[in-house]
């Protein structure tokens, strides 16, 4: 619910609200809610910028009962994801640095250092995106078209996969083939799917080559 507060979501967006209710969770051990309540104090959501209490809540994070609660656990792989997602959090605060961004994005797609969160997310790769990060304009594009911690934009994937796809990202070049030979967000179109395809496969994605056997041998 405090994401929801913080980002708007079926709620009118309150950042102090969204605060007290990280504070809250993160007191009651909720690695997810320390990480976010370190990034408030960095960056001022909610509450008056003060860097050193955001960093000094980060390593709160990676104590070991709070893990061991959080987890169930706190072997060695447990701990390196968390001094990962430690890091990332760390290097975002400099001036929203736009990979540090995109990997926080990744940790909680993939549930590493914490659970896995679509919201979360999306905001993350959105944020980096903007920043025209290619990687994560693919991202972004992914979730949009799978609906993945936003409402389903065929449109919007398809506009960001073509800007990622010029940007020379392989997956973005596939997907947006794809969406060409299925006319989804856009018209369909086999001769540019077919050149799109190509352009993936010449940067080596064999997924792709899978695809245009396919289209070609109909």
């Amino acid at each position: 619910m405090f994401s929801f507060y913080e980002l708007g979501i079926g709620v009118k967006q309150n950042f102090v609200k969204a605060f007290k209710f990280y504070k809250k969770s993160a007191n009651a051990g909720y690695i997810s809610a320390i990480f976010q309540l370190g990034y408030c104090y960095v960056k001022g959501i909610g509450t008056a910028v003060n860097k050193e209490k955001g960093f000094e809540t980060y390593s709160k994070a990676t104590e070991d009962n709070y893990v061991q609660n959080y987890f169930g656990k706190n072997d060695i792989e447990t701990l390196n994801d968390l001094n990962q997602i430690f890091h990332w959090y760390h290097e975002a605060a400099e001036d929203d640095n736009k990979f540090a961004l995109y990997k926080l994005g990744e940790c909680y797609e993939l549930g590493k250092g914490v659970w896995k969160c679509s919201i979360r997310t999306f905001e993350f790769y959105k944020k980096s995106a903007n920043q025209g990060f290619v990687d994560a304009q693919y991202k972004l594009g992914y979730c949009y078209e799978k609906g993945f911690g936003a409402d389903i934009d065929k449109v919007r994937a398809f506009e960001l996969y073509k800007i990622a796809a010029i940007g020379g990202n392989v997956d973005a070049q596939r997907s947006l083939a794809f969406l060409y030979e299925q006319g989804e967000g856009v018209e369909k179109n086999l001769d540019n799917a077919i050149y799109c395809y190509k352009k993936a496969i010449e940067n080596g994605c064999q997924k792709a080559k899978e695809h245009i056997d396919i289209l070609l041998n109909k």
